[in-house]
């Protein structure tokens, strides 16, 4: 609960544990974090909505934990992101179409998780992106025409 007193904390590793229970929102207030990784823990609930206001971060990785829930429509507010890795967990709705403007963006991966609905045309616009893995989903619909963009 006392995370946020850490106001200078640059990047937090805690990847690998056995950490359970939520996310905090006081998460939010780390606002130099430019590292979150919290990857093959035991976490679950939501995706606290106060992660977008880590402007600074540039790599989320909450892969293989047990959140719930959606990924937040303002996830563009994280423009200096490069890596966002929420793969294995159980996020469901859709993939917002504001992740086509997280310009920095090189690696984006949801596999394994319950996101639903079309593949937003907006993800060609992730001109820098390099890994995309969405595999394991319930996505319907087409490919964007302009995928090509993805070079």
């Amino acid at each position: 609960e006392d995370i946020d007193k850490l106001t200078f904390l640059r990047e937090l590793d805690l990847g690998q544990n056995t950490l359970n229970g939520t996310l905090p929102t006081q998460v939010g207030n780390l606002t130099k974090l430019r590292i979150l990784d919290l990857e093959r823990n035991r976490i679950s609930g939501t995706l606290p909505q106060q992660i977008v206001d880590l402007e600074q971060l540039e790599s989320l990785n909450l892969n293989r934990n047990f959140l719930v829930g959606n990924i937040p429509e303002d996830i563009d507010k994280l423009t200096f992101l490069r890596e966002l890795d929420l793969g294995q967990n159980t996020l469901n709705g859709t993939l917002p179409t504001q992740v086509g403007n997280l310009t920095k963006l090189r690696i984006l991966d949801l596999e394994r998780n319950r996101i639903s609905g079309t593949l937003p045309q907006q993800i060609v616009d992730l001109e820098q992106l390099e890994s995309l893995n969405l595999n394991r989903n319930f996505l319907v619909g087409n490919i964007p025409e302009d995928i090509d963009k993805l070079t």
